[in-house]
């Protein structure tokens, strides 16, 4: 199966996440299950945008009424041949034209001109250095939100910024998609947990912590599963008990190849698992398996480190994308700075460095690109996808280029596909 037939059976599950109300304070990184409108004006009054003074009469030469401060209620008028000194964000009179600033005028004391003065005592009038022009360092009512203006969308991840749009627009509770519930099994006699001393034979269980942080990074709540041994009837008896608290998701790792003590297939067809698809035409993570149990999606990741990232960033990530409303990502494109030669058939993601000159975008293929290194992780910025109907790559190459992790993705330099 091709990786976009993949893609295509992942958007079509009907997995169903309910919503529910938080307060913003509580909504980083969450994802929205509505839009949310305002029903504010944003600045809610006209003001100034400088430490000034407020204009409303023609002329260069106006006598000081008073100082404005915010918070202030808005002057109805100013006295003819008058302004008013004025602080940032303090509400102009309603018949000013505009605001001086405080280095564009002289004010006139007692004892003589003064000038790049914020405040001077005993002031008696000020002098324009030039002519305003008309609405000149003023913020208008309604410039940033009118009433009806969407702050956030549906499906929308909340970052710092989003939050700072709704509470600036007065609102303290959002409705967004509860987290969904993952449960996380490692499978393999020969994994163990960091703080226990390696056997002959053991390896560390590294792609648990992986996952489970990775996971918990995309909004899911995570529980980690006891590390199931190659035997499918503890797995079976384990699955059973699972099944009954009804997580969304279920992502195991290991046993999914075509060895004997594969068991996960097999096991899933023996709880009545519909398989979706097993074995797509990728690397790393070809055996990887998805399929339905009951109302529970399942993914069979390979055991292989990279196997597993590559399972949870370019198979996970969508599915969870999609069943919260979220666009597909788009990815961008960059030319190779390196040749590669690949298996024919295969769409291969590779660890690569960006690299940004004059405005165009290359990717470096890092050495180390087998499933089991760890270090090349470490070394990248972007996945340098490869398309599966060509085997030879050269320097200059087209190609389709993914950031680490969609969740941090604004926009990337270069050419979208």
């Amino acid at each position: 199966m091709r990786y976009a037939e993949a893609l295509n059976i992942l958007k079509e599950i009907p997995l169903k996440i309910e919503s529910e109300e938080i307060s913003v304070e509580l909504a980083l990184g969450r994802v929205m299950s509505e839009d949310v409108v305002t029903s504010m004006t944003l600045p809610p009054f006209t003001n100034s945008a400088v430490d000034g003074f407020a204009i409303a009469h023609s002329g260069s030469v106006f006598r000081i009424a008073g100082t404005l401060f915010p918070g202030e209620t808005p002057r109805e008028k100013t006295p003819e041949g008058h302004a008013f000194e004025i602080m940032t964000g303090a509400p102009i009179p309603k018949d000013c034209f505009a605001c001086a600033k405080v280095e564009d005028v002289i004010v006139e004391t007692a004892l003589g001109p003064v000038e790049n003065a914020r405040f001077v005592p005993g002031a008696l009038g000020v002098k324009l250095k030039n002519p305003l022009r008309r609405d000149e360092n003023l913020r208008f009512a309604g410039a940033d939100y009118a009433p009806g203006t969407r702050i956030v969308s549906c499906g929308e991840k909340l970052r710092a910024a989003q939050l700072m749009a709704l509470v600036s627009n007065g609102i303290t509770r959002v409705k967004v998609f509860k987290r969904p519930r993952v449960l996380l099994i490692s499978t393999g006699k020969e994994i163990v947990e960091p703080g226990h001393e390696l056997k002959p034979g053991e390896i560390y269980n590294s792609t648990r912590i992986y996952l489970q942080n990775a996971l918990e990074s995309l909004g899911c709540s995570v529980e980690i599963a006891p590390t199931m041994a190659d035997e499918t009837s503890a797995f079976l008896s384990f699955m059973r008990g699972a099944l009954k608290h009804a997580p969304d998701v279920i992502v195991t790792t290991g046993a999914v190849s075509m060895g004997s003590a594969d068991f996960i297939r097999p096991a899933l067809e023996e709880l009545g698992a519909q398989i979706l698809f097993h074995r797509v035409d990728i690397r790393p993570g070809k055996p990887i398996l998805f399929a339905r149990l009951g109302e529970t999606a399942v993914f069979g990741l390979p055991g292989n480190p990279v196997s597993g990232v590559v399972g949870c960033r370019f198979f996970i990530e969508p599915f969870l994308r999609s069943v919260m409303g979220r666009e597909r990502e788009k990815p961008f494109t960059a030319r190779l700075a390196n040749d590669m030669k690949k298996p024919s058939d295969l769409r291969c993601f590779f660890k690569a460095q960006l690299e940004i000159n004059d405005g165009e975008a290359r990717v470096h293929l890092l050495n180390g690109q087998p499933s089991y290194m760890v270090r090349p992780l470490l070394q990248s910025s972007v996945w340098a996808v490869l398309r599966e109907d060509q085997s030879d790559f050269a320097q200059g190459d087209v190609v389709e280029v993914y950031t680490e992790e969609a969740s941090h993705l604004t926009q990337v330099p270069g050419d979208f596909a």
